[in-house]
């Protein structure tokens, strides 16, 4: 599943709150990390969280397999107008 979204949060508040989420609250490990992108897993399942800054707002695509549910509740948590 791909969910691609706009927020008005800046990227690294999406970053932060993508740790919270997913490792915080579904206890999900992170798998690797860069300046623009974080992944994460678990027996669950399996999620990569990238983000553009894109002038007045973010670009946020997301791709996961096992926790779709939770990955739209995460761009709920970041106020994304999910695009598509």
């Amino acid at each position: 599943m791909v969910v691609e979204g706009r927020s008005d949060l800046a990227e690294a508040e999406i970053f932060e709150r993508a740790m919270k989420y997913f490792v915080g609250t579904l206890q999900m490990g992170v798998v690797s990390q860069n300046a623009r992108a974080i992944s994460f897993e678990s027996n669950q399942g399996v999620v990569n969280v990238t983000v553009d800054d894109d002038g007045p707002d973010s670009v946020i695509q997301v791709l996961a397999e096992g926790v779709e549910g939770e990955v739209r509740e995460f761009m709920n948590m970041v106020g994304a107008s999910i695009e598509g």
